[in-house]
């Protein structure tokens, strides 16, 4: 709780530790995983990521000067001690510094590996089987303020749909998640996910679509654009994520998902979200403009505007320094906004995510609705408890 209103991050990561592959992933799949980095992600600069005979390096943007003074602040101990060695322990404390009172954890090198483009589907099952069942066991002491995404393969829909049932029904996974981007040239317009969709719909839990944008073997990822291209790194972070994350809302609509399935929610996470004030103008226009030729030519036909399947069951993330977001509230958006404050990487702003949001002023209703209750709605949470984490106003204080 910060300043009266509680909260949750609905996209708080972790940093897996660097032997979790070792330890549980079964052969022969775990020889042919390489994970090396020298001193710990996020420490030490690049580092080097495989899958069979896939290998790629990530450019951590730890390089980089501002990045380098951030984790060389006395105060960011707490984070260099999570990212290195995390327990639910530290978590938690991040969380009370932050003021949050529950998070839906999100995985960082398990969707670094899965977003292998040509990976054997079993092989990519194996690595979200093993963070899931270690992620279980991570929330399972702290089941009222930690909660976690099942990560499931995109490269088979049968497959994810299986580890979905199973991380759902036996771990109780809060939802279900991938990363974004095509894989072997499926978008999520394929037929390919109706599977995953139907699954999904029927356990009743959100779908979250994660971004993920530093992997420069994939052909549609910035990364690969601009890996050795002078300020490459620079233009491509400004960039990372931002075409699948808008892209996936479009895929979702016009090619009737959200029309057959009225009960899946979907996030789209860590991609921005003012780009909405162009995209559902935009959406609406072309499907006013083409609606019969849509129907005639591609067999979908849509009973309302797309911006409505939005509105109905969409939702992104905001973090707390991201401006625009009174122009989404005049929008109609006030329901389909929540919080993150993407803990605990190099850039997050922590522990005055939450306090920036705040500054900014949206008015006591926004701030309920996206810190809170459109979360709850979204989860479709009814066991959370009436208690939160103490007023983290002081804490911040001190942690700054």
């Amino acid at each position: 709780m910060r300043n009266g209103y509680k909260a949750i991050d609905v996209d708080l990561h972790i940093m897996e530790p660097l032997d979790l592959w070792e330890k549980r992933l079964p052969e022969p799949y775990r020889s042919a995983t390489r994970y090396h980095a020298p001193g710990g992600v996020e420490m030490h600069g690049n580092y080097e990521l495989g899958v069979g005979d896939q290998k790629w390096i990530v450019k951590s943007p730890i390089i980089s000067g501002q990045a380098k003074r951030r984790w060389a602040d006395p105060a960011a101990k707490h984070l260099l001690d999570f990212n290195r060695h995390p327990t639910p322990e530290l978590m938690l404390e991040g969380m009370a510094a932050e003021g949050l009172d529950v998070a839906a954890i999100i995985p960082s090198m398990t969707f670094q590996l899965t977003s292998a483009d040509n990976a054997d589907p079993k092989h990519i099952l194996a690595i979200c089987r093993a963070y899931n069942d270690w992620i279980a066991e991570f929330c399972s002491q702290h089941r009222d303020r930690l909660r976690f995404w099942a990560w499931v393969p995109r490269h088979d829909a049968e497959l994810a749909a299986e580890e979905a049932n199973r991380c759902v029904k036996e771990l109780g996974a809060d939802g279900v998640a991938m990363t974004l981007g095509a894989v072997g040239g499926r978008l999520l317009t394929d037929p390919h996910f109706e599977q995953l969709w139907t699954e999904t719909e029927n356990l009743g839990v959100p779908f979250g679509l994660h971004v993920w944008g530093a992997n420069a073997t994939l052909a549609d990822d910035t990364g690969r654009r601009y890996w050795k291209q002078p300020s490459g790194f620079g233009i491509g972070s400004i960039f990372s994520g931002i075409l699948q994350g808008m892209s996936s809302v479009p895929e979702l609509i016009y090619s009737g998902v959200l029309e057959r399935h009225p009960g899946l929610r979907v996030l789209t996470m860590e991609t921005g979200n003012t780009w909405l004030i162009y995209l559902l103008d935009r959406m609406d226009e072309k499907w006013e403009k083409y609606e019969q030729e849509i129907g005639e030519t591609y067999g979908v036909k849509l009973s309302m505007p797309p911006s409505e399947y939005f509105k109905r069951q969409c939702y992104v993330t905001c973090e707390g320094e991201e401006k625009g977001l009174n122009y989404l509230l005049d929008m109609g958006l006030a329901d389909n906004l929540t919080f993150s404050t993407d803990y605990p990487h190099h850039d997050s702003p922590w522990p005055l995510a939450t306090q920036n949001f705040l500054d900014q002023e949206l008015g006591d209703e926004a701030n309920r609705k996206i810190l809170w209750e459109n979360s709850l709605d979204l989860f479709k949470w009814r066991d959370l408890p009436d208690g939160t984490c103490a007023d983290a106003g002081q804490a911040s204080e001190k942690a700054a």
